[in-house]
């Protein structure tokens, strides 16, 4: 893994991989569509470490909701990009930023067919000491797909909820890292 995210010191701060891969977690628990656009069917590269995990959790399945009895919903994972993440330690002040693509679309047989995609970027920071996460940013933009219009204009309650969502999983993340 030290490959995907390299531990190096600069200016008293350390890059932490593990922190990191939390990071990738936090998007991993909650339920939005992002990315700029439709991400592309077949992929151009292996997915990293991080995406794997953001993949396998399906990040999209909460996007599914009834109406009239009927189940709709983006809750179908079509593809995730992490672009970069990062950890950078300050005594016991870490923080983690997190920026990417995540995109949903209906699934196969839905009798109405779409996706939705987003950019985001999501910062966090978490003390070691106490495991106590102290903010949560997450900022949707450059929508993209068919449903992109409806994602977009449900961004700032999506943007709580992602935000409400990670914090219970940065938290689990930093008491594993401690051996709590």
């Amino acid at each position: 893994m030290s490959a995907l995210l390299p531990v190096r010191r600069a200016g008293g701060q350390a890059v932490l991989p593990a922190a990191a891969a939390a990071l990738g977690l936090m998007l991993a628990s909650t339920a939005v569509a992002q990315e700029a656009g439709p991400l592309p069917r077949e992929r151009t590269r292996e997915r990293t470490v991080i995406e794997e995990i953001v993949a396998a959790s399906n990040p999209c399945a909460a996007l599914r909701t009834e109406i009239g009895g009927q189940p709709i919903g983006l809750d179908a994972l079509d593809d995730v990009e992490i672009r970069t993440a990062n950890a950078a330690l300050d005594g016991d002040a870490v923080t983690l930023s997190l920026s990417g693509r995540l995109a949903c679309r209906t699934p196969e047989g839905s009798l109405l067919q779409g996706d939705a995609a987003s950019d985001v970027d999501a910062t966090a920071a978490v003390s070691l000491a106490d495991c106590a996460a102290a903010d949560v940013r997450v900022t949707l933009s450059a929508f993209g797909g068919s449903f992109a219009g409806i994602i977009e204009a449900l961004r700032p309650t999506i943007e709580a909820r992602i935000a409400e969502a990670a914090l219970p999983q940065i938290v689990a993340a930093c008491q594993d890292l401690r051996g709590a």
